[in-house]
């Protein structure tokens, strides 16, 4: 991750005034209150609070909340009442809403940028960081936190992952969470030439990273959207692309471990976007109903999991 991984202002300032703080508050501090599930990407996450209608009040409130998926929706119904266990699965209301949902998305991020929260970059080590300069590894804890990554079955050395200055989430994160979705891919488009071969494969590093990370979590990649500014066959390569990498990841890691779930088949820019690129509310009452099936059933896959190996 740290060989590719790059800072900007906006990925920074989001990290250490947005996201740092609202992990350290009382609605994602305490143990039991620890994100289970990690929205990580970009503005497509980053605007579930704004057009999404996030609780202001209520950062930890389950997800979605009602302004995404009300209560009479069909989706909550069929994914019926859940164990009740620890990821929400079940909410003791036969809802299948699910708490403690962090999101960890930025406007504007690109895969380096992403890996750049996730694990520091190539200076990380010597306390530096793109655009930064000396001195931004927060010392009291990012810069000197490591993260211990287990190697894959075909992996080598490149794909440990310390952790440095620039580095919060793995550091704040591993361990913790059970499932990671990234929605990413968006920036890197061209109107005419989609996405280069070498950002795919750097979404593909950075998905694999996230299961070297802990053998525990799960990974859900979702496909990317149509846009009005970049051709549809360009999105379509790229979704083709990504989704390769995905099944890569599960040749190495386990098919169970990670998923690709496409974008909503009946979403269409001229109905569902409020500009050129970002989803409206129906957009993202259309996508909530796919992607929060697909995130059920990884947590509830885990649990299982975990009650077999008690």
């Amino acid at each position: 991750l740290r060989q590719f991984a790059r800072s900007r202002p906006r990925s920074h300032d989001t990290t250490t005034q947005v996201h740092l703080p609202l992990l350290a508050s009382a609605h994602f501090a305490s143990p039991n209150h620890t994100p289970t599930v990690v929205l990580l990407g970009d503005s497509m996450f980053e605007r579930l609070k704004t057009t999404g209608q996030a609780p202001v009040l209520d950062p930890a409130a389950p997800w979605p909340w009602p302004a995404l998926l009300d209560d009479d929706d069909d989706t909550l119904a069929s994914l019926g009442t859940g164990s009740g266990t620890g990821t929400g699965a079940g909410t003791g209301m036969g809802l299948a809403r699910v708490p403690r949902v962090f999101n960890a998305g930025v406007g504007g991020d690109t895969a380096p940028n992403i890996a750049y929260r996730l694990a520091g970059d190539a200076d990380a080590d010597a306390g530096l960081g793109h655009g930064h300069g000396r001195g931004h590894g927060h010392g009291s804890g990012a810069g000197a936190a490591r993260v211990q990554c287990r190697r894959g079955r075909r992996h080598g050395a490149e794909y440990r992952c310390g952790v440095g200055p620039g580095g919060w989430l793995l550091a704040r994160l591993v361990g913790v969470v059970r499932v990671w979705v990234v929605q990413a891919g968006t920036n890197h488009l061209r109107r005419r030439r989609g996405m280069a071969r070498r950002d795919v494969a750097r979404l593909g590093t950075l998905v694999r990273c996230l299961l070297l990370a802990d053998a525990r979590c799960r990974v859900l990649v979702t496909g990317l959207f149509y846009r009005r500014d970049v051709e549809a066959p360009c999105v379509d390569e790229a979704n083709r692309g990504l989704a390769a990498a995905v099944r890569a990841a599960g040749d190495e890691f386990g098919a169970d471990r990670v998923a690709w779930l496409p974008a909503p088949a009946g979403l269409r820019p001229e109905v569902h976007l409020d500009d050129h690129v970002h989803l409206n509310l129906e957009g993202y009452r259309l996508w909530m109903r796919e992607l929060l099936p697909a995130v059920v059933e990884m947590l509830r896959a885990g649990e299982e999991e975990e009650e077999e190996a008690a």
